[in-house]
């Protein structure tokens, strides 16, 4: 397997940024330890254009709570990369609020499902089209408790294919043309 890593800071990395670099080092290590082609499993789920960002998501949480359960000492490597993860989002978020745009179906995915597993402060209403109609879908149909069982007990999807039916539920309810031209479609999101 091969890890790509950031490229050569022309600089000294300040502390928090090494933090970053050792989380992002560590999650791409338990990828390798614990996933398996997605090739096989995208094989499995329905097509959408979402299907592997929905798919990498659900690992991303499983990968990571396993690795929390099996390496005890990189709790604190994980979490305070989580911690910095939220910060940036947060930042991102503000982004796209002050330029008046909407995340693309990709970020508003990630968000929900990857941010939304990590901190339930990713599950209320941001003001963002694309994101609030996933939150309120994902509550509607229940898809948060399904999301918290790969984050709490990860030992039950031990492979990344058993992941495959929450992915399927969840792009069951995926429009299959998410944006207009605006960036936002009523009657698709509902």
């Amino acid at each position: 397997e091969v890890i790509y890593l950031p490229q050569a800071m022309r600089r000294r990395l300040a502390w928090n940024e090494i933090d970053f670099v050792r989380y992002l080092v560590l999650h791409e290590m338990a990828h390798i330890e614990h996933s398996e082609p997605k090739g096989n499993v995208l094989a499995e789920l329905p097509y959408h254009q979402s299907t592997a960002c929905v798919i990498n998501c659900l690992e991303d949480l499983r990968i990571e709570a396993l690795e929390m359960r099996q390496m005890v000492g990189f709790n604190t490597i994980i979490t305070n990369g989580r911690r910095m993860a939220c910060e940036m989002w947060r930042r991102k978020l503000s982004e796209y609020k002050e330029k008046g745009e909407d995340p693309a179906i990709e970020s508003a995915l990630s968000h929900v499902i990857f941010m939304g597993g990590i901190s339930s402060e990713f599950r209320k209403p941001t003001g963002h089209k694309s994101v609030d109609a996933l939150i309120k879908l994902f509550t509607d149909h229940m898809i948060f408790d399904d999301i918290d069982l790969v984050c709490e007990q990860p030992e039950r999807f031990e492979k990344t294919s058993d992941l495959a039916p929450l992915a399927a539920r969840i792009i069951h309810l995926l429009p299959s043309r998410p944006h207009d031209e605006d960036g936002y479609d009523q009657q698709q999101w509902g």
